[in-house]
């Protein structure tokens, strides 16, 4: 570019006009491209640094050096780190935390519903992995995302196949009360109750195992080992069972004198108990 020359005019010692300076005009600052050649003259390891050359504006030099800045590497910004304490110092100023313990993430929604949240132990084990790593806080971030996610769909999955394994197993069980005549709502109250009982089922309820079809056909089992008779796992239709404890209540009821109907009678209470089962039966098969 020609720097134009400013000629001071002479001004006469005798006159008393004030001198007129002629006013120079410059082009204003440009922000195009940088000029062709700009890195021939830098030191020749300067020019071999990657990306250098594709720098072609004022604009993306500025904002290199400012980067490099905030970095905190300036005129070193190019070196490769040589010591642990070069490496410590290169990965504190990308992001890596000081202490494992100053990684900072959530876990999954849902983890906790699904069983799959983490205790402190294991967290501060992943936080240790990740500082061991060299992990930045939106690396560490990141990654511990990404697997807790892979884990919820998997486990997604896989209750959705075991809710579709349950549902078939329980038909199966309908199914079979089904042909051995038994009213299989029924029997599951009866489960029920006895589980209650035994104080199993607050156990199974907390381990999430009380609706398997394994653990109702377990119960089921037990109720039909209370029919002291066999008649339940045995009849051939439910209304043939049901006749038999229905003709025995009657037999009780219609007998004018029995304990039944005499409070003050020795066997009152255990003939009215034994009325309360038979008629416990007699729903089996209703």
């Amino acid at each position: 570019m020609t720097v134009p020359t400013i000629e001071t005019p002479v001004v006469p010692t005798d006159s008393t006009e004030t001198p007129t300076i002629p006013t120079v005009e410059t082009a204003p600052p440009s922000n195009s491209n940088l000029p062709e050649g700009w890195m021939d003259n830098l030191n020749p390891e300067l020019q071999s640094v990657d990306g250098l050359s594709e720098i072609k504006t004022f604009d993306e030099l500025v904002g290199k050096m400012h980067t490099a800045e905030k970095l905190g590497m300036k005129e070193d910004m190019w070196k490769n780190p040589e010591t642990d304490e070069d490496w410590g110092e290169f990965y504190g100023r990308l992001g890596k935390p000081e202490s494992a313990d100053q990684y900072e993430f959530t876990q999954p929604e849902g983890a906790k519903e699904a069983g799959l949240e983490m205790d402190n132990a294991s967290l501060n084990e992943w936080k240790g992995k990740f500082h061991e790593l060299n992990l930045t806080q939106t690396q560490a971030k990141e990654l511990f995302g990404f697997y807790n996610g892979r884990v919820m769909d998997s486990q997604k999955s896989l209750m959705e196949e075991q809710k579709v394994s349950n549902e078939q197993g329980m038909t199966i069980l309908k199914d079979d009360f089904a042909k051995r005549g038994m009213n299989f709502d029924n029997a599951m109250k009866e489960a029920d109750k006895i589980a209650t009982e035994l104080d199993v089922k607050s156990v199974f309820e907390e381990r999430g195992i009380y609706d398997l079809p394994v653990v109702k056909n377990l119960l089921l089992s037990l109720v039909e080992g209370t029919l002291e008779d066999g008649t339940l796992a045995s009849a051939s239709t439910g209304k043939a069972g049901s006749n038999q404890y229905t003709a025995e209540i009657r037999k009780i009821l219609d007998n004018g004198e029995s304990p039944y109907w005499d409070g003050m009678h020795v066997n009152h209470e255990a003939t009215v108990q034994k009325v309360n089962e038979l008629r416990k039966k007699e729903q089996m098969f209703a």
